[in-house]
């Protein structure tokens, strides 16, 4: 049998008898993406599966109406690999496109509607350019000198753990009658320095957030290795200084790097953390008095996470039964293949559901009652 001849049978076949089999697909919408504050416009429409399709053809953005071909021989031949990219480079600020799907002969046909999301990258905070020291050594301890390094703290616990340096921090240095000695700037590493200093001797150091940093900086809260924006420093020792992005800290947080399942306790045994590596595809709170809360005392529950995509409803972390929002219990969790998050509480007999925002940046979701 030609090809001709193929094509002629195919098509009988489908229209015996007035007859189409009404092809049908399955479509994913894939989310374009952010990198360093700037939209990337490379979101994608898929075809994953299909039944009864030979070829489809594609809507113009926004179309009204349907505006593509309408006829096979116009329309693309359905690779029989799967997935298939269909449109690219969509525009974070999504897009709607109609999909028509062909079975052999112009007139058997389906549409599909589809809406890319809308994912809105992070406002850029730079406030212009800070003016930053003159390149100086890494503080090494040396007696006559006092020096340190400035850092984006990203999550907010006064630890240095190779965090992004910050320069252009301004620094004043005062001996132990206040008498003004010097004023420094930190570098493009973060690092600044004063020699020619007395051994031994105690000097204040008094940190200064510049317009350039203050439109989105503060300081971070003291711990290990960081104090406040006023300093005693002895000379021959290093000082670090942590500021933070006030309206999201988490923003550049380094990966958990813990293996096993840790429960932490902070010393006014007040709150419990859990810590994991990322890897493990959940993880249970062991039985401790801390986790133990209920409706005769007050409690928050909070999680921080940065994800622009997921599949399903994923619970992010939850003391309930999540085959339904009915059951008794709390979840947070990420709403149904759509870019937000959400919130479910119920007592078994009545509940109540809450709906939020998520972007691709660090954000905080709690429950405090």
């Amino acid at each position: 049998m030609n090809r001709l001849c193929l094509l002629l049978h195919l098509v009988v076949s489908t229209w015996a008898y007035g007859q189409c089999d009404m092809p049908t697909l399955v479509l994913n919408n894939i989310l374009a993406t952010c990198t360093s504050e700037v939209a990337d416009n490379n979101g994608m429409v898929t075809i994953n599966s299909a039944t009864n399709v030979s070829h489809y053809a594609v809507s113009t953005a926004n179309a009204a109406s349907y505006d593509g071909a309408v006829t096979i021989p116009n329309a693309t031949v359905l690779n029989s690999t799967f997935p298939i990219v269909i449109i690219d480079d969509i525009p974070n600020v999504g897009a709607n496109y109609i999909i028509r799907a062909f079975n052999i002969v112009d007139d058997c046909y389906t549409d599909f509607n589809i809406t890319t999301s809308t994912l809105n990258c992070p406002v850029n905070e730079n406030c212009g350019l800070s003016m930053l020291g003159v390149d100086v050594p890494t503080c090494t301890n040396t007696t006559t000198c006092i020096g340190g390094l400035s850092f984006e703290d990203a999550n907010c616990d006064g630890i240095y753990d190779d965090e992004m340096p910050i320069g252009g921090v301004e620094i004043q240095v005062y001996d132990c009658n206040n008498t003004f000695l010097s004023s420094q700037i930190s570098d493009a590493d973060g690092d600044w320095q004063l020699c020619g200093l007395n051994a031994g001797e105690q000097y204040k150091v008094v940190f200064t957030l510049p317009e350039t940093l203050a439109c989105w900086a503060s300081f971070s809260q003291a711990s290990v290795n960081n104090n406040s924006n006023v300093q005693f420093v002895m000379a021959g020792d290093c000082s670090y200084l942590g500021i933070v992005d006030t309206e999201n800290f988490m923003q550049y947080a380094p990966s958990p790097t813990a293996d096993i399942i840790q429960y932490q306790s902070t010393t006014s045994s007040t709150s419990a953390t859990l810590a994991f590596d990322g890897t493990d595809s959940y993880a249970v709170a062991p039985n401790v008095p801390l986790f133990d809360f209920g409706d005769s005392q007050n409690f928050t529950i909070e999680i921080r996470l940065k994800s622009s995509n997921w599949n399903g409803d994923p619970g992010f972390i939850s003391d309930k039964d999540w085959a339904s929002g009915a059951n008794p219990g709390f979840i947070i969790y990420g709403g149904n293949n759509s870019p937000y998050w959400g919130v479910n509480i119920s007592d078994g007999s009545s509940r109540v559901d809450l709906e939020g925002g998520v972007y691709p940046r660090w954000r905080l979701a709690f429950i405090e009652c």
